[in-house]
């Protein structure tokens, strides 16, 4: 999601509860009545509909804590790090064999690559040594 969707979304979000709050039916009306009378003193509205979402907003975050403290969350969450704990240690496992299995091939091709290397070498000097001997027969 992109920033401009995430922009898009609170202001949606922002407008959505501003709306909702004034077409309330009880709280709407002590909050209309508030924006009115704030705007008749000269503000525009701002002030109570902030207060309001600061009031909504602790609230929603008292609830939260309430919910997240209940046994079956608590619950939850004891298994959910179980289960995590239980993936990382699979992940663990699974590198470690990767890592050998790596370790090991590149330890034959490593091998391989010496015997081959060797090879080369003493056909080259085989064939160094008889241009060798051919150049110093020819003399």
């Amino acid at each position: 999601m992109g920033r401009r969707n995430i922009f898009s979304l609170i202001i949606g979000a922002t407008i959505g509860t501003v709306t909702a709050m004034l077409f309330a039916p009880v709280r709407g009306r002590e909050l209309r009545k508030k924006v009115k009378d704030e705007i008749k003193k000269g503000g525009a509205g701002v002030n109570s509909i902030g207060q309001e979402c600061k009031k909504m907003w602790d609230e929603m975050k008292d609830t939260f804590k309430e919910i997240t403290q209940t046994d079956e969350v608590q619950e939850v969450i004891k298994k959910g790090k179980k289960v995590l704990h239980e993936v990382k240690e699979k992940g663990d496992e699974a590198l470690d064999k990767i890592t050998n299995d790596v370790s090991s091939e590149f330890q034959e091709a490593k091998e391989k690559a010496t015997q081959v290397i060797k090879k080369k070498s003493k056909q080259l000097r085989s064939k160094a040594k008889k241009v060798m001997n051919g150049t110093t027969g020819k003399k």
